[in-house]
């Protein structure tokens, strides 16, 4: 029951705001609904004004949510008290299903961002665990059971996704692929519009054999690579194949394959990498060719975790840590009222132009 402290230094409508998140953790309110302001004004002795605007606070803090005619519900729980519906298990654990090995650091850095936005949308009474798919795909869904909800992350194998798909709870894919039919909720990054922007900018510097370094066959990778075509096609270029290089997902290899794109004999003045990671090999790759980026060749990545590297990198920056907050905001959705249509949210990437691009210049040789 909400009380307020009579000795409290605080302003009343703070100390209503803390009171009313207390008791909205502790699950006070079964049915999703608050009183309305005239019987919390009435109940604690408040004027209205006051109590509308602890509510205001809340509400803009995302924690509730007003209908109008209707009243205010806890933020996911509208649909269900209007409904009338049984109430579903709140949330008790997040568990994070990754194709994260403890050993493949560079992995576990491209999603630590993801990881920290789920961290902080968690509700506070919310467990969460991170169960790797890696070495046991069999037994990482043990223990699953009502009241957890499920993150995917990174998933592209369809014998795990089909066994998430099967689990029976709250279910959020995160830059993973859709289970062969099945329709999850999902949320993904923007990957051909950025992509596009990125190989634009080359275009509008002045750049025409503009090479793409990529990885694949993966959902993300195919997008990229259709933004580069879009991006070449809008500005009259074709979209040589020969440009487009397949390699592992990874510095060293991107490395090896820009060496010896290097030492062609027409070799690009440009390349878009499908990962920052790819585009650090590719810097390291023409420095070690007696270059210079980006007097030699101009680079971008994507992901903008290519901390620390000189020049500073060019990057598509994707907004990891609301991925993140995303997915637990579905899932808390989800578990309010599982009858919710599939969602799909895509979120914006944001090219950042920094040091690694320039103007072509003639190469000496």
């Amino acid at each position: 029951m909400l009380q307020l402290q009579k000795n409290d230094p605080r302003p009343l409508y703070v100390q209503l705001v803390a009171a009313l998140r207390e008791e909205i953790a502790a699950g006070g309110y079964p049915d999703g609904a608050l009183p309305d302001e005239r019987t919390l004004a009435a109940n604690l002795g408040l004027s209205r004004v006051t109590v509308r605007r602890a509510i205001a606070d809340l509400t803009g803090d995302g924690m509730i949510e007003r209908i109008r005619g209707r009243g205010t519900f806890v933020r996911g729980r509208a649909a269900t008290a209007i409904s009338g519906k049984a109430r579903q298990p709140a949330l008790r654990e997040i568990a994070v299903i990754a194709g994260l090995d403890r050993l493949e650091i560079r992995s576990a850095l491209y999603y630590q961002n993801i990881l920290d936005g789920i961290q902080a949308a968690a509700p506070a009474e919310a467990s969460i665990s991170i169960r790797s798919c890696v070495h046991r795909p069999d037994a990482f869904a043990a223990g699953i059971a009502p009241g957890t909800g499920v993150i995917v992350l990174g998933i592209l194998d369809q014998r795990v996704l089909a066994t998430c798909a099967g689990l029976g709870v709250p279910t959020v894919l995160v830059d993973s692929a859709q289970p062969d039919g099945a329709t999850l909720d999902q949320v993904v990054q923007d990957n051909r519009d950025s992509s596009c922007a990125a190989v634009t900018a080359l275009i509008e510097l002045g750049h025409r054999r503009i090479a793409h370094l990529t990885y694949g066959p993966t959902p993300a990778a195919t997008h990229r690579r259709e933004g580069w075509e879009r991006a070449l096609a809008a500005n009259g270029l074709a979209a040589d194949p020969s440009l487009v290089h397949l390699v592992a997902c990874n510095a060293t290899a991107a490395y090896a394959r820009m060496r010896a794109i290097l030492a062609a004999p027409s070799a690009p003045t440009a390349v878009y990498c499908a990962t920052d990671e790819m585009a650090l090999g590719a810097i390291a790759a023409v420095r070690d060719h007696g270059g210079q980026v980006p007097r030699e060749l101009s680079v971008i990545g994507f992901g903008d975790v290519g901390h620390f590297v000189m020049p500073p990198l060019s990057t598509v920056r994707v907004p990891m840590g609301r991925l993140g907050e995303t997915a637990v905001a579905l899932l808390r959705e989800r578990a309010a009222d599982p009858s919710l249509p599939a969602r799909l949210v895509a979120l914006p990437s944001e090219l950042i132009m920094r040091g690694t691009c320039d103007v072509p210049r003639p190469v000496v040789r």
